[in-house]
């Protein structure tokens, strides 16, 4: 949930540059991303899509994904993906 309220924060700055060019609906549609209940129903629909567990990530923390490839924080080495 904390993770939806991030990315919620984030969708909602991102589109304060757009809110004269958004709709009445669009705008409140916007404020309701505040709401727990409809940030739990954006959750129940995305893990329905493509289940996928926190612990699929970041299994090993010595490891930096970047646009290049991983960097190895422990030898500071990068390789491709």
């Amino acid at each position: 949930m904390e993770l939806c309220k991030v990315f919620v924060k984030a969708i909602q700055k991102y589109n304060t540059n757009l809110l004269p060019l958004l709709s009445k609906k669009q705008q409140h549609d916007m404020s309701n991303l505040n709401n727990r209940r409809v940030r739990e129903e954006i959750l129940k629909d995305a893990s329905s899509v493509y289940p996928v567990k926190m612990s699929d990530f970041d299994r090993d923390p010595m490891l930096f994904n970047c646009r290049n490839g991983t960097f190895n924080l422990l030898t500071d080495m990068i390789s491709s993906y």
